[in-house]
């Protein structure tokens, strides 16, 4: 695998008996004709090691994890936002959470903070406007969210 020096793409050097020396990047392949020479391609790629793999979740709720195209600076937007996980198990829990957030919401739970004193969450949720069935939902929710595991 091959970092350029400038602008941090990633991409793998590959050899074809048809092509000749190429490198992938995104998807498209680049031939490295423009370089004279072993040390001209030296000059603007760098070896770097395989990008950790992690997984993260999109706008419909999928979880992707095709490393290989995203940048490394979007990997750091998707750590700095949380939406950055190691491990697909993880990704899915996250995910899980947001549902669960939202399901809540929508039934009007109101989250006001830990109460210091009771060692409580002060919460509301008007469980008289709900059934039985979406109280139970409601108090699973509550508690993947709150149940005390990261």
């Amino acid at each position: 695998m091959l970092r350029n020096k400038k602008t941090g793409e990633v991409g793998h050097l590959l050899t074809s008996k048809d092509i000749g020396e190429y490198i992938i990047i995104n998807n498209e392949y680049r031939t490295l004709a423009k370089y004279d020479s072993l040390a001209g391609l030296n000059d603007e790629w760098e070896d770097c090691k395989d990008p950790k793999e992690f997984w993260y979740i999109v706008q419909d709720g999928d979880i992707f994890s095709d490393n290989d195209t995203v940048t490394e600076d979007y990997a750091k937007r998707l750590q700095a936002i949380g939406n950055y996980f190691e491990s697909i198990e993880e990704a899915k829990k996250a995910l899980e959470k947001l549902k669960a957030w939202k399901r809540l919401k929508d039934k009007g739970f109101r989250f006001e903070g830990w109460n210091w004193k009771a060692q409580s969450i002060d919460c509301s949720l008007d469980y008289t406007a709900i059934t039985e069935e979406q109280s139970e939902e409601a108090d699973k929710d509550i508690d993947l969210l709150f149940g005390g595991e990261e």
